[in-house]
Formats: structure tokens, C-alpha cells, sequence
């Protein structure tokens, strides 16, 4: 009798064993599949937060080309009729004409001044192109065109 009861009890711990297994299994399992999904969720979220980011990007990049191109449309055309109109009624004595680089340069320095005022920082791309333009080796039209082009 004794044997029977140990073969029971014995039954009865494997049936334990098992059922506790079985729970720890499915127990896994359901972690194993909310994390699953969450990971999931959390892939999504970054597609969608890096695809807005690159959207602001563009706005923002596009903002400012066209920040510039007004700005140094406005320069020239705020030099051509200062210089064509007003010389000689309203100027003190005429100061010392400026080279064409510095005149580029201070075009692209207030297109930036412009931009930053807005909150917008010019790109490296943008820089290396109007340093082309301040040496000479583009026109305003090439400029202006280069950047639209983007």
C-alpha cells in the first residue's frame, strides 16, 4: 500500500510539475508576444517620428532658400536703386566703394542674419554655395537657381 501511495504521490507531483510548466510556457510566451508588439509600436513610432522629422527638415530647408533668394534679390535691388537714385541727393561724401566680393558677402551675411532671425541656421551645403558666390565663381542666377534646384 505504501508503494501505491508513493507511485500516486509521485503521479500527482509530475502532474504539478507539468501543469506548472505548462503555466511558466504560456506565461512566457504571452511576454514574449507583448514585447513582440511593442517593439512593434515602437518601430512604427520611430518610422513615423523620423519620417515628420525629415519633413520639418525640408520645410525648414526650403524656408530658408527661399529666405535667401528674396533676401539677396532685395540687396541687389536695394543697392541698385541706392546707388542708381540717392547717391549723390542724400549721401555724406562718398565712402570707399566696396570690392564685388565684399558686396557678395554682405549679401549672403544678411541673407543669414534674415534666416536666423527666423530660427533657421544655413546648412553646410548652403555655406559651401555662397562661398562660391562670394569668390566669384557663380552668379546671382546660378546661385539662385542652385538653390531652387535642391
Amino acid at each position: 500500500m505504501a508503494y501505491q501511495d508513493l507511485a500516486q504521490k509521485l503521479e500527482s507531483l509530475q502532474a504539478q510539475k507539468k501543469a506548472i510548466r505548462d503555466k511558466a510556457d504560456a506565461e512566457i510566451a504571452a511576454v514574449k508576444k507583448g514585447l513582440a508588439e511593442k517593439q512593434a509600436a515602437l518601430r512604427a513610432n520611430e518610422r513615423r517620428l523620423r519620417a515628420k522629422t525629415l519633413k520639418t527638415q525640408k520645410q525648414q530647408d526650403d524656408h530658408a532658400k527661399i529666405l535667401i533668394g528674396v533676401a539677396m534679390r532685395t540687396a541687389t535691388m536695394a543697392e541698385n536703386l541706392h546707388a542708381d537714385n540717392w547717391q549723390d541727393k542724400y549721401r555724406d561724401p562718398a565712402p570707399e566703394p566696396l570690392s564685388e566680393e565684399q558686396r557678395r558677402r554682405a549679401q549672403i551675411q544678411r541673407a543669414i542674419r534674415l534666416n536666423q532671425n527666423e530660427g533657421l541656421e544655413p546648412t553646410p551645403r548652403l555655406l559651401a554655395l555662397a562661398d562660391r558666390y562670394i569668390k566669384g565663381e557663380i552668379d546671382l542666377d546660378e546661385y539662385t537657381q542652385t538653390i531652387h534646384g535642391w
